[in-house]
């Protein structure tokens, strides 16, 4: 059952957000007719900006006007208003709607992918994939690709794509995202020696004295204080409205107790829920509620990535309890804390639980957490972080190491991949 929120007010719209609609738009209406026209970018431009605000009925009317007036375009935001509600039929009707008019546009077909998977049709997803590289250069594709290997035999399947189109001339053989991109596909097929490889093999082209890094730079994750605000009271609503307990935990909890407010410098959110309440109840009751996308991930059971339709990130983190240790974590670490009760904490004119003592929480977590600190990876300098998994955090190391701007970074990675025992 799907609950319904009344809102109390519409959500302004910042300049900020605002920028990344209008990109968007752009974007999504690349290659198709609809780009030549100024009614269907207004109105799709329009339709962000309600989405944002999570105002669905609005979405689906100027969605149904695009399509009444003959534009495409109209199916491909209905598909995604279908899908925030966990409607995976509805959802593969509309996009394969838009997509019959425009086989080889990309955001349609990682729409299309993202309801295959989520209807266990991977088969079908790799096919649509394995057509569309033949057409687009869009390197997302292969990230997209990557994420649906599961074994050996799929990340086989992966190389072979790349090798095919690297031997044509179509796919650069060192470019930096394909390199990211291939190891994500081989951590997922659980291939460690294969992950070693590759990021010995980037080193060597990538490390100190060679020549420049061919990549595309990440785009700055979207933050804002008011859109961090929304989003979190979304979460309240949704997971209240299905009675599951949830807690503020790292960086969100910090600037709860030392500021008062989500961290300026911040760049998602950070809660906690009790693993005993199951991730496939969380997942499920957050994916109907029309308020946030399922984010894939590498360690689905112990972390649920989410995004608001505001594009906020929150990290949802499965809290295991033992005897004298509560630990969560993502797919390189865990983090260890003392046994603790939560407690009712007033926080942006809402409730919010926390653990009671949080100071001892956040010392456990960041040691000396009055003061503020430009720089902190939770990776490598919390108090109470243990590596989970070595081949993920090697990974992660020759990475962050190969992308490194100053000398402190590049010896805080080598330290890192020294003590995984990989000696740079």
């Amino acid at each position: 059952m799907v609950v319904q929120f009344k809102r109390e007010r519409l959500r302004p719209i910042n300049w900020q957000q605002l920028m990344r609609i209008i990109y968007r738009v752009g974007r999504e209406l690349k290659g198709t007719n609809e780009a030549k026209s100024l009614v269907a970018y207004f109105r799709a431009a329009n339709l962000l900006t309600q989405l944002a605000k999570g105002n669905h009925n609005k979405v689906t009317e100027i969605a149904e006007q695009l399509v009444s007036t003959g534009q495409a375009i109209g199916h491909y935001y209905l598909s995604i208003n279908h899908i925030l509600h966990a409607r995976y039929i509805e959802a593969r009707r509309e996009v394969e709607k838009f997509l019959n008019c425009y086989p080889y546009h990309p955001d349609g077909t990682y729409l299309l992918v993202n309801i295959l998977t989520e209807m266990n049709k991977k088969e079908t997803a790799w096919d649509i994939l394995e057509k569309l590289v033949l057409q687009s250069k869009r390197l997302k594709t292969w990230m997209v690709m990557g994420n649906l290997v599961e074994n050996e035999e799929d990340y086989i399947r992966f190389r072979h794509n790349i090798e095919q189109r690297q031997k044509e001339g179509k796919l650069s053989e060192t470019h930096f995202d394909i390199i990211k991109y291939t190891s994500n596909a081989a951590l997922r097929a659980g291939l460690s020696d294969e992950v070693k490889r590759i990021w010995r093999e980037a080193y060597r082209i990538y490390g100190p004295g060679h020549h420049s890094i061919e990549y595309s730079p990440n785009s700055k994750p979207y933050f804002s204080d008011e859109m961090a605000v929304d989003a979190l009271r979304d979460l309240k609503k949704v997971l209240n409205a299905a009675q599951i307990e949830f807690f503020l935990i790292s960086g969100t909890l910090l600037g709860c107790i030392r500021e008062g407010k989500i961290l300026g410098h911040d760049k998602d959110i950070d809660v906690g829920v009790w693993s005993e309440v199951g991730f496939e109840r969380v997942k499920e009751c957050l994916a109907k509620s029309g308020f946030f996308y399922i984010v894939q991930s590498r360690q689905p059971y112990r972390l649920l990535m989410i995004k608001h339709v505001n594009d906020i990130a929150i990290d949802v983190f499965f809290h295991f309890k033992e005897a004298d240790n509560y630990w969560h974590g993502g797919v390189k670490t865990t983090w260890s804390n003392k046994p603790f009760t939560l407690i009712e904490h007033q926080f942006l004119g809402n409730s919010f639980m926390i653990p009671k003592d949080a100071e001892q929480y956040l010392t456990e977590n960041y040691g000396d957490w009055r003061t503020p600190k430009k720089v902190f990876e939770s990776c490598v300098d919390a108090p109470n972080v243990e590596i989970a998994d070595e081949s993920e955090m090697i990974a992660y190391g020759y990475r962050k190491l190969i992308l490194s701007k100053t000398e402190s970074q590049k010896q805080m990675y080598t330290k890192l991949l020294n003590d995984c025992n990989e000696n740079i």
